[in-house]
């Protein structure tokens, strides 16, 4: 733990320049690589959407129906009311 607040206190310039020898390590990735990451990120952003959904839905379509309810309630009892026997 004291060694990552260490190294996190470290300035780029304290730590020198990369070097020029692991350049000629790095291997490209593999050519599967990109579409399995792609295709992880759109699993786990459908998951949320219907996680999503599913939840307020349900209560979406709940308040629909409460507004509803009472709309028509305050309608009816508004036509009683100004019949236009005044």
């Amino acid at each position: 733990m004291a060694d990552d607040e260490a190294l996190d206190a470290l300035s780029d310039e304290e730590l020198g320049e990369p070097i020029a020898e692991l350049a000629d390590y790095s291997v490209p990735p593999p050519t599967y690589l990109m579409p399995r990451v792609r295709h992880s990120i759109f699993r786990r952003t459908l998951a949320g959407d219907v996680t999503r959904f599913a939840t307020w839905g349900p209560i979406t379509a709940l308040m629909e129906l409460l507004r509803a309810v009472f709309e028509s309630l305050r309608g009816t009892a508004g036509d009683t009311q100004n019949d236009g026997t005044d």
